[in-house]
């Protein structure tokens, strides 16, 4: 698992915390507890955050739990959402804080359901709140900083060591506030707004937003085409700096779209954007905006399908937002694939200037010490360039740059746009289509490389070492940069290092990229040999059950090429560690093991089986239990309901415990479709509801509409 995973949320509050007036004007900082995983009443994060707000100075909220539940059922009475459109925020921050989780985990748990029964069920394009589906809980969003339309420029958050998980939006920071997020992780987030179009993060006029060590994953972007179609998104915004964090599954969406006045910096630094959209950065005030893109890999492509990529999956300095100037060091940019996706409204590639790494308007792009790269060049004649420019847009690479030829753009053609000192020999690259799994991000590792073109292409020329030639220093710190993004030294024992982000070693880099019913897919990085005269000639992938001292499963990767496998077999539900090493011929035999992973396989939740019974203007319904697939129990249920043959569900009981329930006060003669779903007690919902129909009883016109049902059960 990777190394972010581990980390997650909760804050403790003790409801006769007072705070302790200082000597001064004003209160002491105060140190506040949450001590319940409800979100409100005492002890609970709503709690702790209104009495931070209302304590003077920077306070900390600490979480003593293991989860907060901020799920709600659209009904009367609650305080933790609201059943509007536009997915409210739970915790309005309007004094500086530091809320640590300690490991706890914040979740939404929503629940909706299409017209064809499907639960939860999320596509890009399609905004269930605008699609005819059933909200079964109020949407919720996570954090809002400051008070829109004021200066908060006072109010410092800082948000760490915490999990938010199936929620509309993380934050949103006000104008001129500031958001520190460090070792946060943060999956599912799905806007479910009315038009489903807010970014995960939204950061206004002259905020600031600072990520640390942060894992963002699996989301998505449902709205179909809107200007701020970006998981980070910043308007105006000031500094932006994110550092070790890893961007991973993020579709129908940029992973940044960011523009703020030439005085801010823009830092993107030793941090993994795989399978994620790309990058926009701009001036807003006619100046130049600098930003960084140092000891980085993006690899672009919201989907491993050609035509699914689309405007968000490029690298743009300035366009729409203003000037800048974008700096890529010792980095490696991936894109998935050059062909055009067409607008279905104008028959237009919808990326800009017709390019994958594009400078707009006066900006530029410049490039050292960097491989950028495709993972599968299109025939078709709806071809891309790698590079493009437009407006006076400029974009040069150094002699240690790596640029990729494809059929559009060859590499006279790179050399004639970007400079005649790039590298645009071929190495060995994989040629198998896309690369297979989330850590496939670079051309350097994954399946090798031609010596002298990539690999130790840099040399040490003034001989120290890591002061020499290689020096690579963070952009805002000035400080020297000693590992790539996975820790490796940056530089071998002769001073020398690889062309793009990741340096090459004798042991492999593991990641867990799927898992699924009994099953779990690894990828791992290739390997350098301890002995050029004994190259690697398999990988042997090890796993058992986490935390056994029984000696491991072995399998064999005969192909010294394939850095992937899936292991079957596996008990759902049950965590198990994964290693791989490579081994050699005699006399060098097995090389160095990975980083040992995690990961528990798991399948879904079944449907149940229903049947229904009519009566008097009553329906009563069964059901059986469906498997768990591996998720916690106990299950709970909920019932929707319908005349058969319309398309709209009405909400029947939920979190039922039990297997049947009456659904009373429908109208007379009239058959009936029933669905019920379960939910396992991590959140895990049915993928599909399961259906019968039943007919209530014939019964004298009394005139009545059938009104809303009570229910029990």
């Amino acid at each position: 698992m990777h190394r972010l995973r581990a980390i997650a949320v909760a804050v403790l509050l003790v409801a006769t915390a007072v705070a302790v007036p200082a000597l001064d004007a004003g209160a002491a900082p105060t140190t506040f507890h949450v001590t319940t995983g409800e979100c409100s009443g005492p002890g609970s994060i709503l709690e702790a955050v209104g009495l931070a707000n209302a304590n003077p100075g920077a306070d900390t909220i600490v979480v003593d739990v293991p989860k907060v539940h901020l799920f709600q059922p659209i009904s009367p009475g609650y305080v933790c959402a609201a059943p509007t459109g536009d997915a409210p925020f739970v915790l309005k921050i309007t004094e500086s804080v530091t809320i640590d989780g300690q490991g706890a985990e914040f979740s939404a748990d929503p629940l909706f359901a299409d017209p064809n029964g499907n639960i939860n069920s999320v596509q890009a394009g399609r905004c269930p709140a605008a699609s005819n589906d059933l909200m079964l809980t109020a949407p919720v969003s996570f954090v809002d900083i400051g008070t829109a339309g004021q200066d908060n420029s006072a109010i410092e958050v800082t948000l760490e060591h915490l999990s938010v998980t199936k929620m509309s939006r993380l934050a949103r920071v006000n104008d001129q506030a500031s958001l520190s997020i460090d070792g946060m992780n943060a999956e599912s987030i799905t806007n479910l707004s009315h038009r489903c179009e807010d970014p995960a993060i939204r950061v206004g006029t002259g905020a600031n937003l600072t990520i640390t060590d942060s894992w963002f994953n699996d989301s998505v972007m449902a709205a179909p085409d809107f200007g701020s179609n970006a998981f980070v998104f910043g308007g105006n915004a000031g500094d932006l700096t994110i550092r070790n964090s890893l961007f991973s599954d993020l579709r129908n969406m940029q992973s940044v779209q960011w523009s703020a006045p030439s005085t801010a910096v823009v830092a993107i630094v030793s941090s993994q954007f795989q399978g994620a959209g790309g990058l926009t950065v701009g001036g807003h005030d006619g100046g130049v905006l600098d930003a960084y893109l140092t000891n980085s890999i993006v690899r672009l492509g919201s989907t491993f399908i050609p035509a699914d990529l689309d405007s968000s999956d490029v690298i743009v300095a300035g366009g729409y937002s203003g000037r800048s100037a974008l700096h890529v060091q010792s980095s490696t940019v991936l894109v998935g694939a050059t062909e055009c996706h067409l607008s279905e409204q104008a028959g237009q590639c919808l990326r800009p200037a017709a390019g994958m790494v594009v400078a707009h308007e006066s900006s530029t792009i410049d490039i050292t010490h960097s491989a950028i790269g495709v993972s599968k060049p299109s025939s078709s004649d709806n071809n891309l360039a790698l590079f493009a420019v437009a407006s006076s847009g400029t974009i040069t690479g150094d002699q240690y740059t790596w640029a990729q030829p494809t059929n559009l753009q060859n590499a006279a053609a790179i050399n004639t746009l970007i400079g005649a000192t790039v590298i645009t020999a071929v190495p060995g690259l994989y040629a198998g289509g896309f690369y297979p799994g989330d850590a496939a991000l670079t051309p350097l590792f994954e399946f090798g490389g031609t010596p002298g073109v990539l690999i130790d292409a840099i040399p040490d020329t003034q001989g120290v070492v890591p002061i020499g030639a290689n020096v690579l220093r963070d952009p805002i710190t000035t400080d020297p940069i000693a590992t790539d993004v996975w820790g490796n030294p940056r530089w071998d024992g002769s001073g020398a290092s690889n062309i793009g982000a990741i340096q090459t070693t004798l042991a492999p880099r593991l990641v867990v990229s799927a898992v699924g019913d009994g099953t779990v897919d690894l990828t791992w990085s290739q390997v350098d040999p301890v002995n050029p005269a004994y190259p690697v000639d398999s990988f042997v992938v090890g796993y058992r059950p986490a935390g056994s001292a029984d000696p491991y499963t072995t399998v064999v990767i005969a192909d010294p090429a394939q850095c992937f496998t899936t292991i079957t077999g596996l008990t759902n539900g049950t965590a198990y560690e994964f290693v791989v090493h490579a081994h050699a011929p005699a006399p060098v035999g097995d090389q160095p093991d990975s980083n040992v992973v995690t990961a528990t396989p798991l399948g879904p939740v079944g449907s149940p089986g229903p049947a229904a019974q009519g009566g008097d203007r009553e329906i009563t319904l069964y059901w059986t239990d469906p498997p768990t697939g591996g998720h916690p129990g106990p299950l709970t249920y909920t019932v929707l309901y319908r005349p058969t043959g319309t398309t709209t569900w009405f909400a029947g009981p939920g979190s039922l415990s039990g297997r049947v329930t009456v659904l009373p006060e429908l109208e007379p003669g009239t058959e009936y479709e029933l669905a019920v779903f379960a939910t396992a007690a991590d959140g895990t919902p049915s993928e599909r509801v399961g259906t019968t129909t039943a007919t209530t009883d014939p019964g004298p016109d009394d005139g009545g509409s059938g009104g809303d049902p009570t229910f029990t059960g």
